[in-house]
């Protein structure tokens, strides 16, 4: 599955669909002027069951869906995190599944009186290792996003930020982030907020 995600973002960058850096649009429908999301526990690649973060007790997809929650907040729209009992039909299903996904969000949003439903898939969480101005391991995310219209079950949006931290002179070509990230080495979950933001930033009626 791994080879088929990397020939996708391969295929995505040759045509130029990074509007923001590291965010990669799928698809993107008009403006349905949502006003609630609600957000589901975030799925994780099998891999990352197996690193550091889980063996410590930490888990990022957590973090993640905290991150997700205030970055929608900021949008001035309500935002529900939805607990793992409630989710757990959700579990059994792919991420794939738009079918099972598209019905299951109608499900939400009769019960919750949400207008949007988030659903996420952590493919990649490597931290800094190291300090803001020597790096041995840059910090590397990979978050898939997709939001699902509960009125009718469409898929309205779907998005990829896929983003490792290059060397910081080779972050000056990217100017903004550059600045704001005053020429240092961040941690991962910086590069999630930076990340979340941008992607949130193209969702349908979300522009802040």
């Amino acid at each position: 599955m791994r080879w088929r995600f990397l020939l996708l973002l391969v295929a995505l960058i040759s045509i130029g669909c990074a509007n923001k850096a590291g965010v990669f649009v799928l698809h993107r429908e008009a403006d349905p002027r949502l006003e609630s999301f609600a957000i589901l526990p975030l799925l994780c690649a099998p891999e990352l069951m197996k690193q550091n973060e889980y063996a410590t007790g930490e888990k990022p997809q957590l973090r993640i869906a905290v991150i997700l929650h205030d970055g929608l907040q900021a949008s001035g729209k309500q935002v529900f995190l939805i607990s793992s009992k409630r989710a757990e039909r959700f579990g059994e299903m792919a991420f794939a599944d738009t079918t099972n996904l598209s019905l299951f969000a109608r499900e939400l949003g009769e019960d919750l009186g949400a207008n949007a439903l988030v659903v996420g898939y952590l493919r990649r969480w490597q931290d800094l290792r190291g300090t803001w101005y020597a790096a041995k391991e840059s910090a590397a995310l990979t978050l898939e996003l997709k939001v699902y219209r509960t009125a009718d079950g469409a898929l309205i949006w779907h998005g990829i930020f896929d983003k490792e931290q290059g060397s910081l002179s080779a972050d000056i070509l990217n100017i903004q982030d550059f600045i704001k990230r005053k020429g240092r080495w961040i941690g991962v979950e910086e590069l999630a907020k930076d990340g979340i933001a941008k992607m949130v930033d193209d969702m349908p009626g979300l522009k802040r």
